[in-house]
């Protein structure tokens, strides 16, 4: 046995050297160089490949897993032992800790494979070793023996998930890829179960929702890839998916399988397609210069989620009153409404322009819609000319007639502005029946002079 650069070489079953003082907390690497009279080069080596895994199952040494690294174990070379056969082979193990308590090291060396049945177990006496003493104990609680602690679990989560996008169109399907991570720096697992299970609104297509992995080694990823539909009639809402897994690992100190489940929840965002639709515009198709015309426009939302916060202003040329603007509120799916004006032609000519619908979709990402309208206008003066003074259009019926006083407190003065009726509409030759005339209305009454003028004559 010899020391070289700090590493120690053992020969396992041999006397042990003692040269450098091993206390507790410290960290060392160790060499062993093996003789197993019954195990073969190919047991041991491919290659450059171990077939078999190094444990410590047992003494005052073990290995660490800290943020400034890792044990490690290197079948550093193997040979046939002689020609009586056997074989020699060299383990390096790094950054062993030390118990502070006794002075073996006890190792097992088994092959990776389940279907080969390699298995060497030995264990050296390091004299270097200084265990603490009682009074080390009381004076130092922070020296505690961690040889018999169990191992950590490993642990199996989803490291990154995908679905193709920022959000799912209800209706379509999509790739779902799925990246799972073992966390442990030093235990691999196996014999791995996945389940995916599905909220309602989502369903896999073309796979099962159960899938198996031989293994997976310590600090490995694997990536898996399913195909899955959004239901037309999905709610549009994150939907949460469950991504179950089962699997054993082995305690190395123990020598035993162990079984261990985790679970993790991913979110896929799923929207309706948007049919909120404009679907009409009324205006009058001639309008008179500086009267007010009504303008509407109606709208309907065939899509399966609500839009928001709507609102609606009118643009436009030869307008004396533009930028008209009105907040509609919310529209619930299957509703309709409608955003109604009231514009003024500034001139004689047409009259054109846009009205602008502003909203919000399930994502509150903010959509614009447009509709134009144009119309027709006159002036007076364009229509009538020289008889715009024989005849004054706010004229109404005699002041004397009680349909006067309806619609006028000052029949002098002519009706009031919201009964005016503009000359285009009045004087329009084809009347337009909105119903239908009852069937069992009566006749109108024959006209006598006491229902018009007798009852009662205002004096002006």
């Amino acid at each position: 046995m010899y020391t070289s650069g700090g590493t120690t070489l053992y020969e396992a079953g041999s006397e042990t050297y003692n040269k450098y003082d091993i206390k507790s907390g410290y960290l060392v690497d160790v060499t062993l160089r093996i003789t197993d009279p019954d195990g073969a080069v190919d047991e041991i080596l491919d290659g450059a490949n171990a077939l078999v895994n190094v444990l410590l199952d047992s003494g005052s040494f073990s290995f660490t897993n800290t943020s400034k690294g890792k044990s490690t174990s290197t079948i550093k070379s193997a040979a046939a032992a002689g020609t009586d056969g056997g074989v020699v082979y060299t383990v390096k193990l790094t950054r062993l800790a030390y118990s502070g308590t006794g002075d073996t090291m006890g190792i097992t060396v088994r092959s990776k494979a389940e279907s080969e049945d390699y298995f060497f177990s030995d264990a050296v006496t390091i004299s270097q070793c200084v265990p603490k003493t009682a009074d080390q104990d009381s004076n130092d609680e922070d020296d505690k023996d961690y040889s018999d602690l169990a191992v950590a679990t490993p642990y199996i989560i989803v490291s990154n998930y995908s679905y193709g996008g920022s959000q799912i169109t209800a209706g379509d399907t999509f790739s779902l890829t799925i990246t799972l991570y073992n966390t442990s720096r030093l235990i691999d697992v196996e014999n791995m179960m996945v389940t995916i299970s599905m909220p309602d609104d989502l369903m896999l297509t073309s796979s099962s929702n159960t899938f198996y992995i031989d293994a997976l080694d310590a600090e490995e990823a694997i990536t898996k890839t399913v195909q899955v539909t959004a239901k037309p009639a999905a709610q549009p809402q994150s939907h949460n998916v469950t991504v179950s897994m089962k699997y054993q690992y082995i305690d190395h100190k123990t020598v035993s399988r162990n079984d261990c489940s985790t679970e993790e929840i991913i979110s896929i965002p799923v929207v309706q397609v948007d049919r909120f639709q404009l679907t009409s515009v009324e205006i009058e198709p001639q309008v008179m210069v500086g009267e007010e015309v009504y303008l509407s426009v109606e709208y309907v939302n065939k899509g399966r989620s609500e839009v928001y916060n709507l609102s609606a202003f009118v643009s436009g040329d030869n307008i004396e009153n533009p930028g008209q603007n009105q907040n509609l509120g919310n529209l619930s799916s299957g509703a309709t409404g409608s955003a109604d004006f009231y514009i003024r032609a500034a001139e004689s000519g047409p009259v054109s322009g846009l009205i602008t619908v502003v909203y919000e979709d399930t994502n509150m990402q903010e959509k614009t819609l447009t509709i134009p309208f144009s119309t027709e206008a006159q002036s007076y003066e364009d229509l009538y000319g020289d008889q715009m003074g024989m005849y004054n259009p706010g004229m109404m019926e005699d002041p004397g007639s009680f349909s006067g006083m309806k619609i006028s407190p000052r029949p002098s003065r002519g009706p009031e502005a919201s009964q005016r009726m503009s000359l285009a509409i009045f004087i329009r030759s084809a009347a337009r029946a909105f119903s239908a005339p009852w069937a069992n209305t009566s006749s109108s009454l024959e006209v006598r002079a006491w229902n018009l003028l007798g009852a009662v004559v205002k004096d002006f």
